[in-house]
């Protein structure tokens, strides 16, 4: 059922979501250089897009429960969109271009995601979520081993999120906003939280090598010698990333000011997923010899929160207006033409 008013603390979440996703896009070819990097890597890597697609399915209600096939089909023309404007900026920050259909490893793989994650929701909408959840997390373990399924149309990665999707339609905003505020649950996540931080910063170094574990990109080949060990990991994974996302959730505030800034940029973040990447691009292809000079401490987290801003400020949203329903200018055009 839609929420008849907005819980500002999904908004409030977003915009710290997307702003993780824009700087581990930012940090992400820097991992091998050092073991902070490789915590921050890790840290974020673990929660930031389950909890993202988590989010998705808690309001992706209205959608699956109508059959709304035109929301569905308009991630498939975001999808689109979104490989146009990498096309574009790959050209302008390096020259060159680039781009693939089927093999979707960048950004756009979200987009594409989310058409087969509606569809999948679906399909599956009148069985039993105590019998699906088990098994589409068994198929995700299983997947893992077959070394045919990667990046193309994103298989692996909607078998490996589509959980986190799947359980956050079956489950009700309000009433997990509402759990999150008991006190119990604000100390149990504070401190699982911390624990988790303090673990991963420590052993950055070792924690890097199940990269390909968090990403959901890779088959469990890419684990090395921990290949045969890949479900039980997966397991391990979907059990960790229940724990400390679900603490991020509870530990996000209702409410941060009476402005509401922050919750005005998270109804924004689809912009900013879409649009991050053009200044990533620009920065590494043609300020790559200025930026080189400065420590990465320094510029990485005020460029991240710069890009984050800049994509999420109103000026966008006319553009993402329309991308996001055409049939409004469309009908507009054919009242003019009838007038």
């Amino acid at each position: 059922m839609a929420q008849s008013k907005r819980i500002e603390k999904w908004d409030i979440l977003k915009f710290f979501l997307i702003f993780l996703v824009v700087l581990g896009h930012i940090i992400q070819n820097f991992t091998d250089e050092s073991g902070w990097m490789n915590g921050l890597f890790f840290w974020m890597y673990t929660f930031h897009m389950p909890v993202f697609i988590f989010v998705s399915g808690l309001f992706s209600k209205h959608t699956v429960n109508e059959k709304k096939y035109n929301k569905v089909i308009l991630f498939l023309f975001l999808f689109f969109i979104s490989k146009i404007i990498l096309f574009f900026s790959r050209i302008i920050a390096y020259g060159t271009p680039s781009i693939s259909l089927f093999t979707v490893g960048d950004l756009p793989w979200y987009m594409l995601a989310m058409f087969f994650f509606l569809l999948i929701t679906i399909a599956l909408k009148n069985f039993d979520p105590k019998y699906i959840l088990p098994l589409i997390i068994l198929i995700s373990c299983v997947a893992g081993y077959d070394s045919n399924v990667g990046d193309t149309l994103a298989i692996m990665r909607v078998i490996v999120f589509y959980p986190f999707f799947y359980a956050g339609y079956c489950l009700d905003p309000q009433k997990v906003a509402d759990f999150s505020e008991k006190k119990w649950v604000k100390i149990a996540s504070a401190v699982i939280l911390v624990v988790f931080t303090v673990l991963v910063f420590a052993k950055g170094r070792f924690f890097h090598q199940f990269k390909p574990l968090i990403t959901g990109r890779r088959a469990f080949v890419s684990l090395g010698k921990y290949e045969k060990a890949g479900g039980a990991l997966r397991l391990l994974y979907y059990i960790i990333v229940t724990l400390v996302g679900g603490s991020v959730v509870c530990l996000t505030p209702n409410k941060l000011t009476d402005r509401k800034i922050i919750s005005t940029f998270g109804t924004r973040s689809l912009q900013v997923y879409m649009l991050h990447y053009v200044f990533i691009h620009f920065v590494d292809g043609r300020l790559s010899n200025v930026v080189s000079h400065i420590p990465e401490e320094v510029w990485f987290v005020p460029f991240a929160i710069i890009v984050t801003v800049i994509c999420s400020l109103k000026i966008w949203e006319p553009i993402f207006n329309v991308i996001m329903n055409p049939e409004k200018p469309l009908a507009k055009l054919k009242k003019n033409k009838k007038d």
